[in-house]
Order: C-alpha cells, then structure tokens, then sequence
C-alpha cells in the first residue's frame, strides 16, 4: 500500500467514526481597552482616613485574547472557555498584571430520564484596594466546580441533586486569613408539567472554612474560621410570553460561626432571603431586565464575617440603528456586616453601594465592536476608611470571529 494510498485510508476511519450530526464551532477573540479613572486605589473620600491609600488617576491599557469553543454531538454539548488579559498602568506599572479565565463544561442527557450539567472554571483577578490598606499589587484566585443531576421518572416530575466546590485564594501573604474553602450539596424537587412553568423546592448546605485563620485564636478568634449555611427556598420560573419572562425564589437562610473564641459575642445570622428577576424583550430594538434580591453571604474584609447583602440591578439594551447600540445598568446594593471587633450587630459595619454604566457601542462590521462609555461606583460606608467613589471612562475595540 502506498503512502498516499494509507492517508486517504487512514481520513476515511476517522470520518467514519466522526458523528455525522456532531458539530464543532469557535470563536475567537480580541480587545483592545483604554480606560481612565480619577482614583486608582479607590481611596477614601476624606483622605485623613487611609493615608496610605492616596488619590491619584491613571491610565490603563488591557489587552485581551481568549476563544469559546462548543461541541454537540447528539443530545450532548461540550464547551470550554479561554481567556487572558493582560494590564498596563501608564503611571504606576508596578501594579501591571496578567489575568485569566478558564473554564470547561458538559451538558449531557440520556434518553428522557436522565440529564445533568459539569462546570469547571478558574479565574485569576485583581485584589481591590477598597478592602485593604495597602496599594501593593494583590492577585487572587477563584475556583468553582458545580456538578448536578436531573431525574425525571414521569414528565410531569424531577428531582435535582447537586454538589459544588469553590475556593478563593489570596496571593499577598497580608490577605491569607480571607481565604475560603466552601463545599455545598443541595436537592430539589422540581414540577416540569407546564410548558410555560418551571417550579422548585430545594434546600442548600454550605460548609466553609478559612484554612488561613484555623490555629491562630489570637488572630482570628472574634470572627471565626468556618461557618454553616442551610439555604431553604422555593422558586417559579415563568414566561408570560415570547418577550417575558419572571425568576422569582424565596426562602429562608441560617448562617452559623464557627471557631469563635470563648466569651466573643454570637456571630450567627438568619432571615428571608429571596430574588426577583424579571426580562423584557420589549422589540427587536429594546431588552430591559429588573432585578430585587436579599440574601446572607460571605465577605471578603478582613474583619469581617459575613453580611446581610440585599440590593436592585436595572438593565437597559437599546439599538438605535441597526448598527449603533445603547447600553444602560445600575446596581444598588446595601451591606450589614457581621464581625469586627466586639460587636455582634449587623450594624457593625454598614454600606451603601452605588454602580453605574452607561456605554454605546458601534458595530461597523459584523465581526468589529467599537464601545465607549463611562462607569462610576460610589461606597458610603460608616467606616469612612471604606468610604470611596471612583469614575472611569473608557473606549474598546473588539474583534471576534465567527
């Protein structure tokens, strides 16, 4: 057999075994940002309060590549995620840095009874300088692992258990004692019969630890080196129509500390927690999207347990011509802290965070963007430390690749 003859051979075996309804895609990309903010080291409002935290701007320029890729092949899809940034400060590059994201993911289904989801991702970010005291450069690193699994013995009938994984890990030594091990199992019970309905009971168990604080009482006694977290809910998903859509889940949490000191003042936290999520496709042109939420949560300060977090998101997508596209959001959110010192009241601590954008974006060419806009958060915090507003404005270029 020739050499030509064992190629053409060896092509044909392996289109043969390739599906023939298996599908590959990708798409490739690459942005280009210039940004300037008015208070690169999200410094204080009255700068008596962190001297070490001066108000300064700066410009920055990130540059970004990355690629989403899918396979299907019957009832299966596989996808996976690349992304890296890299960031240069014009003024202060000591604090220049690379980013990335990775992820990887699986939805799979066997006939009508079986189905479930595997996601994978790691994330390497900046650490903000709103939490700390210092302007020396801070990574961090998240990790997540979500695994569930759908069973549906009748049509009409589902039960989904599921397990995650998360870690956050501090690079600076001086942040250590936030790092955070989480191990969550959840079910819920779920009726699928409506077309147009999806409803749910569950209940989630969250077990953390700060393997950063566990053998040093003397540091970390008043607050803890782990806690437990039973979240019970109900939820309804619901579309009104082709253009509306409502997420609505209520429920009620308990957070329990754990590790504390003898004598140090109860860290625990319970209450009704819940979220409202509402879509609009008002036309082809307009897409609004509200959104109310409460819920218990995990902070990352360092004197800091955990906190009441409740706030409002407000979304607005609108195309002015088929090539120009307006884009709106506002985020409030309020912040009563656990921890800190001998204080057990939620009150401790307590923030009001404002976030805005608003950026329009022109896309001359199918696969080019070109958006410029403003954003702008504003803390006010009864630790005027905490306390900080900061206004970036930026234009960025993007291509991608279909």
């Amino acid at each position: 057999m020739t050499t030509r003859t064992s190629v053409a051979a060896g092509l044909a075996l392996v289109a043969a075994a390739w599906p023939a309804w298996a599908v590959l895609e990708g798409e490739p990309y690459l942005s280009l940002r210039h940004g300037h903010t008015d208070n690169l080291f999200e410094a204080p409002r009255d700068s008596a309060a962190s001297a070490d935290r001066p108000r300064v701007s700066d410009d920055r320029e990130t540059v970004t590549v990355g690629a989403v890729l899918q396979y299907t092949w019957g009832l299966q899809r596989a996808t996976a995620n690349l992304e890296a940034a890299r960031v240069l400060h014009r003024e202060f590059d000591a604090l220049d840095h690379t980013t990335y994201e990775v992820g990887t993911g699986l939805d799979w289904q066997i006939a009508r009874l079986w189905e479930g989801q595997l996601a994978v991702e790691r994330r390497r970010e900046l650490e903000r300088f709103a939490d700390r005291d210092t302007i020396a450069l801070g990574l961090l690193d998240r990790s997540r692992v979500d695994a569930s699994v759908r069973w549906k013995p009748t049509p009409r009938w589902a039960l989904e258990p599921s397990l995650g994984l998360r870690r956050l890990a501090y690079e600076r030594p001086s942040s250590r004692g936030a790092d955070r091990d989480e191990l969550i199992a959840g079910i819920e019970g779920l009726y699928t019969g409506n077309p147009v309905a999806l409803v749910g009971v569950g209940v989630d168990v969250t077990s953390g630890r700060y393997p950063g604080r566990e053998g040093q009482p003397q540091r970390f006694g008043t607050l803890g080196d782990g806690f437990q977290q039973t979240d019970a809910f109900t939820r309804l998903e619901y579309r009104f129509s082709g253009i509306s859509s409502v997420q609505a889940e209520l429920g009620y949490s308990w957070r329990d500390a754990e590790g504390l000191s003898a004598g140090v003042p109860d860290r625990d936290l319970s209450g009704a927690t819940g979220r409202l999520r509402y879509r609009r496709q008002q036309s082809a042109l307009t897409l609004i999207q509200l959104e109310l939420f409460r819920r218990l949560d995990s902070v990352e300060e360092f004197d800091a347990v955990s906190a009441e977090r409740w706030g409002a998101l407000a979304e607005l997508d609108y195309a002015l011509t088929r090539r120009i596209r307006l884009e709106g959001r506002y985020r409030y959110e309020r912040l009563d802290y656990v921890g800190g010192g001998a204080a057990a009241t939620p009150a401790a601590r307590a923030d009001r965070i404002d976030v805005y954008r608003a950026a329009l974006r022109y896309q001359p060419l199918l696969w080019l963007g070109i958006t410029g806009g403003v954003e702008s958060e504003q803390r006010r915090s009864n630790r005027d430390a905490r306390s900080f507003e900061t206004g970036i404005g930026f234009i960025e270029i993007e291509a991608r690749y279909d």
